[in-house]
């Protein structure tokens, strides 16, 4: 599977002392890294609820796709409540809207 250099994570919506990880899930390796092999992330935002956001990450080696899955976060205020982002997503590509969908589904 090729993966596309779309870099963008929680922290391009939102202060990065405002994001907490709640949630990795389900991760596994397709392959192993060799040692000596370079590694590279990209993510991107595939849903919002009211106070949360979930990526999509992939890690791949040149165009191979080792690992994908995705990654809860909340949006929290400085005691560390959860505090609404008012940030809506505006996913054109059917393949944005598919994995919208699987995230949508990780929390049923």
């Amino acid at each position: 599977m090729v993966c596309r250099n779309r870099l963008m994570a929680a922290a391009t919506y939102l202060p990065a002392e405002n994001i907490v990880c709640v949630k990795v899930h389900g991760m596994n390796f397709k392959k192993p890294v060799k040692v000596g092999e370079t590694v590279w992330f990209s993510s991107i935002i595939v849903y919002t609820g009211r106070t949360s956001l979930i990526a999509n990450v992939k890690m791949c080696v040149g165009e191979d796709e080792i690992v994908s899955g995705f990654i809860s976060f909340v949006n929290v205020d400085e005691q560390g409540r959860a505090t609404p982002h008012n940030i809506e997503l505006d996913l054109e590509d059917d393949k944005y809207k598919q994995l919208r969908q699987e995230a949508m589904n990780l929390s049923k």
